[in-house]
């Protein structure tokens, strides 16, 4: 498997955030990045948050972890 960036998009409606992650989500400093964006989110008044992974192409145990920590 070659390494691949991952694409972060974000939208924030009401306090409806979406998150749409594309690519590997795997590397800790990805993980890192998406908990920073999440955070974000939050602070700018997201209360409920849709990460949306159907463009991922893999999500390795780190990102599995963090997405079930932050509920």
């Amino acid at each position: 498997m070659t390494a691949s960036s991952t694409t972060l998009d974000c939208s924030l409606r009401d306090d409806t955030a979406t998150l749409r992650v594309d690519g590997n989500a795997s590397a800790r400093d990805r993980v890192s990045r998406i908990h920073a964006t999440v955070a974000n989110l939050v602070q700018r008044g997201a209360r409920t948050v849709v990460v949306d992974l159907s463009n991922a192409r893999w999500l390795g145990a780190a990102m599995l972890g963090e997405l079930v920590e932050s509920q």
